[in-house]
């Protein structure tokens, strides 16, 4: 969700799939449903966030194999 909000309109938008998933925390930010349409802003999600989410889903997907 993060993702397509950053890399195609800089706004949450969610398919039906991504809203049973909702809401959804990582490290005190949580992505619930009445974010839809909303700008993803960078008091939400900064640089430092996007290093650190990386991280860890690299570690995850090391650990899958």
């Amino acid at each position: 969700m993060v993702r397509n909000s950053l890399t195609h309109t800089q706004h949450w938008k969610f398919v039906p799939r991504d809203l049973k998933k909702l809401p959804v925390s990582w490290r005190g930010k949580t992505i619930e449903a009445h974010m839809q349409g909303q700008e993803l802003s960078f008091d939400f999600y900064d640089s430092w966030d996007a290093c650190e989410l990386w991280a860890e889903m690299n570690t995850f997907a090391e650990g899958l194999t």
